[in-house]
């Protein structure tokens, strides 16, 4: 079995990750923009200490995915429900997961965890 493993920030809530464009419509916030971007970066560091059969999509595999959140640095008022779409979105946008449909991924799974490093969270991705 495979497994990739990322440390990252916390995104922003679901509830802020799209703005509302005055001509209708919506546009991602900038903070989710933000976000995005400097996890992208995080995770293409860290995939550099992978090995070159480790960095690329395992094919029609289906995916678990565990986010585990650092009980030491979350809000007790934190939804931890929200953070699970912008980290499936980055998985997907980073190209870890071919997509976030039922038909590649198998299981979602987010919990607190006292977690021995500084990051937020822990993103664990495994075939």
């Amino acid at each position: 079995m495979s497994r990739l493993e990322f440390n990252l920030t916390f995104p922003p809530s679901t509830n802020n990750l799209f703005a509302n464009k005055k001509s209708g419509g919506r546009v991602p916030s900038t903070k989710y923009k933000s976000w995005r971007a400097e996890a992208g970066w995080e995770i293409n560091r860290q995939r550099l200490t992978l090995p070159n059969s480790m960095k690329g999509v395992p094919g029609d595999q289906l995916a678990n995915v565990r986010i585990l959140v650092n009980v030491a640095r979350v809000s007790a008022a934190r939804d931890l429900d929200n953070l699970i779409k912008p980290i499936l979105d980055l998985l997907v946008n980073m190209q870890v997961l071919i997509d976030d449909t039922v038909k590649y991924v198998n299981l979602i799974e987010i919990r607190l965890s006292a977690l021995d490093r500084p990051s937020d969270l822990l993103v664990i991705v495994a075939w």
